[in-house]
């Protein structure tokens, strides 16, 4: 399945308040953590071509990008250290 066909508004450079309110955070916490898991099975099997693949379309990924954004400035709100 596209992400564009789950998430139609993450076409843009900038997401709007209200576009921001209405992701599907789950959805896109489960797209991350099954990238994430291809690429430490990748790194077990030492295919080190579908690791690059792999890094590639994570570094490029727009929902990464969001949730990292997201848990700086949402997650991160009620403790009292930042990390970063």
């Amino acid at each position: 399945m596209k992400i564009e066909v789950v998430f139609p508004l993450l076409n843009r450079n900038e997401v709007a308040n209200e576009e921001w309110k209405n992701l599907d955070w789950g959805k896109a916490k489960r797209h991350a953590r099954r990238l994430e898991n291809s690429i430490a099975k990748a790194v077990n099997h030492h295919d080190f071509t579908q690791i690059a693949k792999l890094r590639r379309i994570w570094n490029s990924s727009k929902l990464v990008k969001l949730l990292a954004v997201r848990k700086v400035t949402q997650d991160n709100r009620s403790s009292l250290y930042i990390s970063i």
